[in-house]
């Protein structure tokens, strides 16, 4: 009585997003010798995927059998194998020929999020945040699902929360998104900001959608802890006449233009002994 060969699937990963990336093959192996001695190393014949997609099977050992599809996988498609008797050595008798696998789903990350301070213009300060994702995302599914809130703040008493506008940007593939939003006005105390993706979000072209959520929240300091003089020290130069002069550095929690601390900073010799 010949011995039941088990098969499984090694499911593709999800394509690269770069230039030139092909779509990553399906593997079946079986716990023993399955393919024909004169199949190896040919493309085999006997064989369906259901839902149908595009590509060649390749026998690349007696034990492993390669799909190699001409088409990127859909996200998150489940898919169905059935072999046919005459993909197979006459002897073998399968443990099971109810062979499944699913393509790898659409997944989508928080890679970063900031409060940041324009380095050209202090005065300009905005919610920065970087969405990665797993598949080419569906740009104008994104920008319908996605909302920028402060946290806390409603449209009256029963109002919904007040959204923030923001700009959207994406890589050359669109596998990242860069979240922008309009200038940020500085609370008078700290305060919070999130960033929502609902549920459903979409790959392009037709994979499944995301089922679970993105959120993001960023902290926005208020007018008593945005600027911060963090730490002070002297040291000594050359002048453009090569002449030795001390200069006071500060270091500031975020960007300041000069003028506006000039009038306000006062610089003081002390005593060189303190009276006890």
């Amino acid at each position: 009585r010949p011995e039941e060969i088990r098969v499984s699937v090694i499911a593709p990963g999800a394509t690269r997003l770069e230039d030139g990336a092909r779509p990553e093959p399906a593997t079946v192996e079986f716990s023993g010798s399955a393919a024909k001695l004169d199949a190896i190393g040919k493309a085999a014949g006997g064989i369906k995927i259901e839902p149908p997609l595009a590509g060649r099977w390749l026998w690349e050992s007696d034990r492993r059998l390669t799909f190699i599809p001409s088409q990127d996988w859909p996200a998150g498609r489940a898919y169905r194998l059935r072999l046919d008797d005459s993909a197979l050595a006459p002897q073998v008798k399968l443990a099971s020929r109810d062979i499944r696998f699913s393509a790898p789903a659409f997944t989508s990350t928080v890679e970063s999020s900031e409060f940041h301070v324009d380095a050209q213009d202090p005065k300009i300060k905005r919610v920065l945040v970087t969405l990665r994702f797993s598949h080419p995302v569906d740009a104008d599914d994104l920008e319908q699902r996605l909302t920028l809130t402060v946290d806390g703040k409603r449209r009256g008493l029963l109002g919904g929360p007040v959204r923030h506008g923001v700009e959207v940007a994406y890589d050359k593939l669109k596998g990242k998104a860069f979240v922008r939003s309009q200038p940020v006005l500085i609370p008078a105390e700290d305060a919070a900001m999130t960033l929502r993706v609902a549920p459903g979000l979409r790959p392009s072209g037709s994979g499944l959608a995301s089922s679970h959520d993105i959120h993001a929240t960023v902290r926005v300091p208020g007018l008593y802890s945005m600027f911060r003089l963090q730490q002070s020290s002297v040291d000594i130069v050359r002048n453009e006449r090569q002449e030795p002069e001390q200069v006071l550095i500060l270091e500031a929690s975020s960007g300041f233009e000069s003028q506006d601390l000039a009038g306000k900073l006062g610089v003081y010799l002390l005593p060189q002994n303190l009276p006890s």
